[in-house]
């Protein structure tokens, strides 16, 4: 009976539990999206590359002039009584100018002044609270005397800091005043603007409405850093993109094909904002890993620097060029890798590009034959596009939600073998003797086998 119970149990039962549990098994070994694979950009790229040397990196948009600065940028803006209801002029000035700057990275703060300075955003590159900042700012009612040195102060005080932390972050400073100062206030101002320039700031002076424009050129010292304004607080909008296109400064590309075609050793920079610096004030800056060179630039033109290229020992390693416009106070860094490694030329003597721009993949496709025929004398760390997993929880729902019933599906299993083969496995394994005897009911008349009669077993007596 129990052989038959088993034997019914194994052909319609096993069969239909083994299904499911062999679909989960599946389950948890199909290549799904569980792990994925993507590429480790190498870290040397940043948004400051992403092109051949003699291309341009960012396009303004068709609104107006735009800037890719990394400078440190300050607001100092007129609050005092003399502003009268403009105010929301200068607000919108403002916020035109913070929208043109485009780099996220770029750090911002807004601080106005008048009887007193104060920092009403904090040195920041967080686009939301800058946001935020340019909202509040209009609840500012302009009040009290014109003490444009107050404003200064809080700038320089932030540019201290910065440089105490360790980094020498070139800043842009652009004040806007709409009264003539007082004499005490007018040479309280020419000492702070003076230490901002020690401090390596660039300054911008916009002048509304009643201004003293001697005043401004004595703090400014370089005509073209102001801008004058007529036609009153209205007018601001019309300087919205000189400021730009005169203020910004950035570095757009790089081009050292004279270093990987060996004809000259030196690097040339592309960019804005070079226009009236002065050479003798250009420092280069190579930096191999935590080891730093500076070299005077070679040339400046109005787009661009050059600079004599590094002489290095090993021809792998990563060399990253910086420029400095005020002879090293503070420098703008590009993170360009200009070693011979990113070096791709082919026997037809193709402009080399730089392979750092792109994938290698899409390099070897958009590389002709020639150049891909070369290319393994370029040196590029490996490590930095190797596949890496990478771990999605989300996926993992569905096996982990199944786990508990599989569980319990094999407990029920497991019970179900039991009641059909009884307290003991044995019968499961034992087979079944062709003897007379198997088919009586009564167990007790199955004879002994022989090895029990020498134990003494009795046989016992079958009924005839």
């Amino acid at each position: 009976m129990a052989s038959a119970l088993f034997q019914n149990f194994d052909e319609n039962s096993v069969s239909w539990m083994l299904g499911p549990m062999y679909a989960i098994f599946l389950l948890l070994l199909l290549p799904s999206p569980l792990l994925t694979t993507r590429s480790t950009p190498d870290p040397s790229v940043t948004q400051d590359q992403g092109h051949h040397p003699s291309s341009r990196l960012q396009e303004s948009p068709a609104d107006g002039e735009s800037c890719w600065s990394t400078y440190d940028l300050y607001f100092v803006l007129d609050s005092s009584r003399s502003v009268n209801d403009n105010w929301e002029f200068t607000q919108s000035f403002v916020r035109d100018l913070v929208h043109r700057f485009k780099n996220p990275k770029q750090r911002m703060s807004f601080i106005t002044y008048s009887t007193h300075g104060r920092i009403h955003m904090k040195l920041t590159s967080n686009r939301k609270i800058i946001n935020n900042a340019l909202v509040e700012l209009l609840n500012v009612r302009p009040s009290g005397a014109i003490n444009m040195q107050h404003g200064l102060e809080k700038a320089n005080e932030q540019i201290e800091r910065t440089r105490a932390a360790g980094a020498k972050v070139p800043s842009l400073i652009i004040v806007l005043t709409g009264e003539q100062l007082l004499a005490e206030s007018f040479a309280e101002t020419q000492v702070e603007a003076a230490k901002s320039k020690q401090l390596g700031a660039t300054l911008y002076f916009v002048g509304v409405q009643n201004y003293q424009l001697s005043q401004l050129l004595e703090i400014a010292g370089e005509e073209d850093h102001l801008f004058q304004v007529d036609s009153g607080y209205p007018g601001l909008e019309d300087i919205v993109d000189p400021l730009i296109l005169s203020s910004c400064v950035q570095i757009t590309s790089v081009d050292f094909s004279a270093i990987c075609t060996r004809d000259r050793n030196e690097v040339k920079v592309f960019g804005k904002g070079f226009k009236n610096i002065q050479k003798d004030e250009v420092v280069c800056r190579f930096r191999l890993g935590k080891e730093t060179a500076r070299i005077e630039a070679l040339s400046v033109q109005d787009t661009s620097i050059t600079c004599p290229g590094p002489k290095l020992n090993n021809q792998h390693q990563a060399v990253f060029i910086d420029i400095s416009l005020n002879n090293g106070l503070s420098f703008i860094k590009t993170d360009f890798d200009v070693s011979r490694r990113n070096c791709v030329t082919s026997w037809e003597r193709t402009p080399p590009a730089l392979l750092d721009a792109v994938s290698p993949a899409a390099q070897r496709h958009a590389l002709p034959p020639a150049v891909l025929g070369d290319i393994r004398h370029v040196y590029l760390d490996e490590k930095s596009y190797s596949p890496v997993l990478s771990f999605k929880p989300l996926y993992w729902a569905v096996p982990l939600t199944v786990l508990p019933f599989l569980v319990l599906l094999c407990c029920c299993i497991g019970r179900r073998c039991t009641a059909c083969t009884g307290d003991s496995a044995v019968p499961l394994l034992t087979p079944v003797v062709d003897h007379p005897a198997a088919h009586s009911i009564n167990p007790a008349a199955i004879a002994p086998s022989p090895a029990a009669r020498a134990h003494g077993a009795r046989v016992p007596n079958l009924p005839s």
